[in-house]
Formats: C-alpha cells, structure tokens, sequence
C-alpha cells in the first residue's frame, strides 16, 4: 500500500492550486510553426487521406475524427490567415474549436481537471481508448494559436487541462515515460512497449509544452517537465542514427523517406525556435544522409525535390571543389523587389538605375540575405566600396568582388540593405540577384573524405583546409579501434570541431572527417583538407 504523508499532500494541493490560478501571459504571441508552414502547401494537405468537413466545418480522415489532423489543419490556416488575410482560413481555425468544446470527442475528468485526447482505435499494443503525447503537444499549438487569434478565454482554460492530462506519467494514465538513461520522455505511444521514445512525436510534444509555457510561465509543474524532456533530446537524438540513416524509436525501427524528411524539418523548427546549435548540427548530419531520398508518397510539399545537402566531388576538379553549376541555377531576381533611394522597383531583371559619381546609394528589400549580385553596363578596375545592414543595424563593410562580369556583394552576417560608394566612376545598375534560400536550392555543401586517419589520444592535430567564400564550417568526425568497423560506425552531432583549429582525439584509434557548411555565398570552394600534428 502507498501512503501519502501530510507534507507531500500539501505540496501536491499547492501545485495544482498554482497551475488552476495561473494567468496567462497576455504579451505572448505564436511563433511560426516551421516544420508545418515552411514545407507543406496547405491546400494539397487537405486533399490527402480523405480528408473533408463534417457539417460544423470539422476536418475529418477516412471518415473519421483525428484530433492530431485537426490540430495540424487550425495550425496551417492560422499562419495562412496571418500571412494572407484570407478570411476563410481564418474560419478554419475557428471551426476546429468545436471538436475541443464537443465532449463526444474529447474526454475531461470529472473535476474539470484534465482534458485527454482519445485514439478510438486498436494501435500495436495499445487498447482503445488511448492517448498520444504527440497529439496533446499539437493540441496545445493549436489552441494557443486559437486563442491569439479570438481572445476566446475559454481556450486557456482548455490549454490548462490538456498540458494537464499530458504530463502526467504514463503509468498515472499521462504521457510521459523514461527513456533507458532515466530522462523524461514525452511518449507518441505511451504505455508501448512495441514503440517506446518515438522521436518525431515527442518534438511535435515538446514543441506544444514550450509553447504552453509561453502563455503560462508560471507553471512550475509543466516546466520541470519540459526542462527534463528537453535535456533528454539533446543527451539522446545521436541514439536515434544509424551509419546511413535514422530510427524511428528506440527499438531502432527504421524509417522512410518522408518520416525522415520529416525529421530533418523538425531539426529547423527546433533550432529556430530554441537557437539550440545542437539541432542545427544534426541537421548537418541527417541533410547529407538524405541526397536523393525524396519522399514520393506525400504530394503536398512545397518543394518536393528540395536537396537538404549537396556533395562535392575533389576528384572532377582536380582537387578543388567548385559549385558553379549549383550557383548559375541558384541566382534568381529579388523577391518582391527592391527599394533604391524612395523608389521601389518590383523586379529586379530589367533594372536601370544610375549611381553617380562620389554619392552614397542605397538598396534594400524585405528578405535576409548574405549574398547580392549586381550587373551593370560597365565594372571598372577600382572596386566600389559597399556598406551592408539589416534592420536598424550601424552600416559595416561587405566584401566586394567581380566575377563573370558581375559584382558580388556578400556579408558573413544577414542583410536587408546596402549602401553603394561609386567612388569616382557613374554605375548603371541592369540586374539584381540573389541565392534563392526559400527551398529551391540545397542548405548545406558537405565533402565526405575517404582518406582513414590513424590518430593518437595523446597527441594533439590540427584539422585544416583551404577555403574560398565558405562560413562557419563544421568538420564532423567519427572513429573506431578497427578500420574495418568504421562503416558501421554512426556520425555524433557533438563529434565536430571548428575548420582550422586544434582537435585532440576522444581515443586513440582510426578516424574519418567530413567537412560540411551552409551555402552561404556565391562559388564557395576548398582545398588541401589535412590533419596535422600540431
């Protein structure tokens, strides 16, 4: 028999009484949801799986009720709404609200405390009813973006009793379990022992507790909760990868194409929202193991060939790697235009304006970049001199430099704007460009190096390379006692050092590297990869 002593009644009264009275945090607003908005076209979404409205505007799959659909469908058109105005997405939004007001559907105890999201069906090992993590964290998304967009308040009273319900332990009839090292896990299945620690369900989960903890910081239950779920992610996403791939739970269930894709997806969200450079790490790591594995089963993605990773090949170009190829497709007109002086100009592809001598021009348009090409009816030998900015940063210098008769102006660091010295010389500006970074061309440029470095824990190496136009690469490594098992041997998001610094091995034994970075900046190219003994 388990007893409760007055003590730990008190502070158990005292938690709930503080999650019952918390007040929201009226200056929140949702951020957008990436992994979702950024990848799916929403119309094409709702033409899957069957999908169509009941007669109160309720989105149902093959005829039947998914909360998680429906969370995801209130989600996609609150972004629409707020991207584009459309009063019928709005409507959307509004019109999922009846499946949590509909008591048919959704189950809340009898003190009012906790609302549950039930599967009606029989999944693997889990009996009806049962519930999902993953679905109560999209849950809780959606309702947050709900209320921002209604001031309904009685959403906050229903993000309460969903969190509730959600991190409670699975075996009190929540959604959290352990994971082998002992961290908290917000489980996709919970009480499963054929799918324990699904990975994609539980960022999908933590997502919707962080977002919670926006509107109610003051919930210290749901936060020791979210705090430990999250330092489980980072101490455990290496556990999910193969040499070639990734798992899907911790019984190491493989994955397909689109589960992965997905996943990749989920490291962007992450990373935008919690600016944790773990998850951008991991997405160096799973973009290349994802070359040329589409996803040909979903049709609703808004670039579905996009190329997370491209290799370079040292071998074609005599040991110098090049993507020139990749750079002639990748430049396209500025979107939405540009701005010079007061006078906007809503294609950059058929430019004429004229920068005159000794006086300061400016250009600017709405999206961040780190590289612009300029084409002008003549380029002299004295480079001008370009300032660069963005928002209502100080004006710092950009390089400058002039390649198949165009000028390239490009910043380590975003800009919006440019400022432009002609000097002594009259410039008449025909062309615009940029590098497209909206999913039409690749993230990251990686080279794999096949030489097997044999290295000693003692000892000290610099890892080094020769590079032109490249930024903040990452020189990922794995290792093994025997040569022979390296191919088994999976890559670590945390096994990386810095392009050009000192590296002490973590053991003795063989080793391979590759070099991977983000395609930042026009023809980006390197050269004379070593490790040295330093």
């Amino acid at each position: 028999m388990h007893f409760i002593t007055p003590l730990l009644r008190i502070s158990l009264f005292l938690s709930l009484l503080s999650f019952c009275f918390s007040k929201p945090d009226s200056k929140s607003a949702p951020k957008n949801y990436l992994c979702l908005t950024a990848h799916i076209q929403t119309e094409k979404w709702l033409g899957m799986y069957n999908r169509e409205f009941d007669s109160t505007g309720i989105l149902k799959q093959k005829k039947e009720y998914h909360a998680l659909s429906i969370a995801i469908w209130g989600i996609m058109n609150y972004h629409d709404y707020r991207e584009t105005g459309n009063v019928k997405s709005r409507q959307h939004v509004i019109n999922q609200y009846r499946y949590f007001n509909d008591t048919s559907f959704v189950h809340i105890s009898k003190d009012g405390v906790y609302m549950g999201l039930p599967y009606k069906f029989k999944f693997h090992d889990l009996k009806v009813p049962w519930y999902s993590g993953m679905t109560q964290g999209v849950a809780l998304s959606y309702l947050y973006r709900y209320y921002d967009l209604t001031k309904d308040k009685t959403a906050l009273t229903k993000m309460k009793q969903v969190a509730r319900f959600m991190i409670r332990m699975q075996d009190k009839g929540g959604t959290i379990g352990k994971t082998p090292e002992g961290y908290l896990w917000i489980e996709e299945y919970p009480n499963s022992k054929s799918s324990p620690q699904v990975l994609n369900g539980f960022i999908n989960g933590l997502l919707g507790l962080a977002e919670y903890l926006e509107v109610f910081p003051a919930d210290t239950a749901a936060r020791r909760i979210h705090d430990s779920a999250y330092k489980a992610l980072v101490a455990t996403v290496h556990k999910y990868d193969t040499p070639l791939w990734t798992n899907y739970n911790r019984n190491n269930s493989g994955v397909t194409n689109d589960y992965m894709r997905y996943e990749i997806t989920q490291m962007e969200h992450l990373f935008y929202y919690y600016h944790d450079s773990v998850f951008y790490r991991q997405k160096m790591i799973w973009g290349p193991m994802a070359v040329n594995k589409f996803d040909n089963r979903h049709t609703f993605y808004k670039a579905p060939k996009f190329q997370y990773a491209i290799p370079l090949d040292s071998s074609k170009v005599n040991g110098r790697l090049t993507v020139k190829p990749i750079l002639e497709d990748s430049i396209c007109g500025i979107p939405k235009g540009i701005t010079a002086g007061k006078k906007h100009y809503p294609r950059t592809d058929s430019l004429d304006i004229v920068f005159r001598k000794k006086a300061g021009h400016t250009l600017s348009w709405e999206n961040e970049t780190r590289f612009i090409c300029l084409r002008f009816d003549t380029l002299y030998a004295t480079l001008p001199k370009v300032l660069v900015k963005n928002d209502n940063e100080k004006w710092r210098p950009a390089k400058v430099r002039i390649q198949n008769g165009r000028l390239f102006v490009e910043s380590e660091k975003h800009f919006t704007s440019l400022l432009f010295k002609p000097g002594k010389q009259k410039y008449r500006l025909r062309y615009a460009g940029c590098l497209r970074h909206n999913y039409a061309v690749p993230e990251f440029l990686f080279y794999k190096y096949k030489t097997t470095h044999y290295l000693d824990s003692s000892q000290n190496y610099r890892i080094s390379c020769h590079t032109e136009n490249v930024a903040q690469a990452i020189v990922f490594y794995r290792y093994a006692v025997k040569k022979e098992t390296l191919v088994t041997t999976i890559w670590k998001q945390y096994q990386c050092v810095e392009l050009n610094s000192t590296f002490t091995p973590p053991a003795e034994g063989y080793y391979e590297f590759y070099i991977c970075f983000p395609y930042y900046f026009a023809s980006p190219a390197v050269s004379e990869f070593k490790v040295e003994k330093s």
